[in-house]
């Protein structure tokens, strides 16, 4: 699929369940104060209210890609990206941050000051999370600002030195899987849509191992659904998530909901007949309001300026797949996507420019009917 830049939960909605109250009231990562930098931070209260108990991972895809932001700044987002994902009924939420390399040949990567969060910073978001027992899953994403230009994409990568390149990435991972385990994340996604890197079985091997000894809950690949068998995840003892981004040939930009609807299922159903649904994770879902979208759900560049019509489609697109998805036995199901500092209240020109956004747009009362209808149990 050719993409653009784009993942402490008290879980009581997957296997892991842990009290809020296990939450430590003052993490290693926890900002100290200027006047006794040896002392913790007060942590402050934020009431946000409980996430749904539902078995579901009923999910936001949050994209947080303006790098370090003061401590005050942080909690704020955090608490209002939170409190909007209770509004719609998710008790999940997918954490996406940018991380950098050089070039497609780079044996390097790096988190970039500018755009990529610090841990300690993932830290403050996880502790809000516990606070309204969210699920979170953490989501390093290679940025393709340094591909494109070359006409590369993160699944196409191809680095000099393949050990060079994971001793690289292990190095980035580890703080992020550190705070992740004390933050009481859910999952972490160890490999997001590297498709080209998959056949380094043994590197993906250490560093799995690697990150057991760090993260002790779920481990996850993700790549779009097709590459499932590049991954067989199984062997790693790790999970797999897939992006679902079919196009629908011969649906126009007219079609109904029930026309969607069937397609999605018929799209499912084959899928179903290649690995079992009862495990997966949709995570990442979702399609441009543009007209065309239909047949090109996967189409990222070039695709134009959002539409009237195009919000429309978008709105039954979400509709179609909610109803399908329900009628199969899935782990859960995540709509991309919504950036860390965008305001739910006033979306302003973001909401209006951002082709895959739900945030106040007419898919934002889809995910929550979804949401507030999918079975609990």
């Amino acid at each position: 699929m050719s993409v653009a830049a784009r993942v402490s939960a008290a879980v009581l909605v997957t296997a892991v369940a842990v009290s809020a109250c296990s939450v430590p009231s003052r993490p290693y990562w926890w900002p100290h104060s200027p006047s006794n930098p040896g002392a913790p931070a007060r942590v402050i209260a934020v009431h946000l209210g409980h996430a749904s108990t539902s078995r579901y991972q009923l999910g936001i895809d949050i994209y947080w890609d303006q790098g370090t932001l003061p401590a005050a700044t942080v909690r704020a987002d955090a608490a209002r990206i939170i409190k909007y994902a209770l509004s719609l009924h998710a008790n999940s939420i997918a954490l996406s941050f940018p991380f950098y390399t050089g070039g497609p040949r780079s044996s390097t990567v790096y988190p970039s000051r500018t755009y990529s969060p610090s841990p300690a910073q993932i830290g403050v978001f996880l502790h809000l999370a516990a606070e309204a027992r969210m699920h979170i899953s953490i989501r390093p994403l290679l940025s393709e600002t340094t591909l494109t230009h070359q006409q590369f994409s993160r699944l196409q990568i191809r680095p000099r030195s393949i050990p060079a390149w994971f001793r690289s990435y292990r190095k980035l991972l580890k703080p992020y899987l550190r705070v992740a385990q004390a933050g009481h994340a859910a999952s972490f996604v160890v490999g997001t849509e590297l498709a080209s890197l998959a056949p380094a079985k043994s590197q993906w091997r250490g560093l799995i191992a690697m990150a057991r000894r760090v993260f002790h809950r779920q481990l996850l690949f993700e790549a779009r659904y097709a590459q499932w068998k590049l991954w067989d995840a199984g062997q790693f003892k790790a999970g797999f998530a897939a992006d679902m981004w079919p196009g629908f040939k011969t649906m126009g930009d007219g079609a109904t909901v029930a026309q969607l609807t069937r397609a999605w299922k018929q799209f499912l159903a084959a899928y179903a007949r290649q690995r079992s649904l009862r495990s997966l994770v949709l995570s990442e879902i979702g399609i441009a309001a543009v007209p065309g979208a239909y047949q090109h759900s996967g189409t990222w560049f070039g695709i134009g300026t959002p539409t009237h019509t195009g919000r429309l489609m978008q709105k039954r697109w979400y509709t179609a797949l909610c109803a399908a998805a329900k009628s199969y036995p899935l782990r859960g199901l995540y709509w991309w996507e919504i950036n860390f500092t965008a305001n739910p209240a006033n979306p302003g020109s973001y909401g209006r420019s951002d082709q895959f956004t739900f945030i106040g747009n007419p898919a934002q009362s889809a995910v929550r009917s979804c949401f507030k209808s999918w079975p609990k149990r």
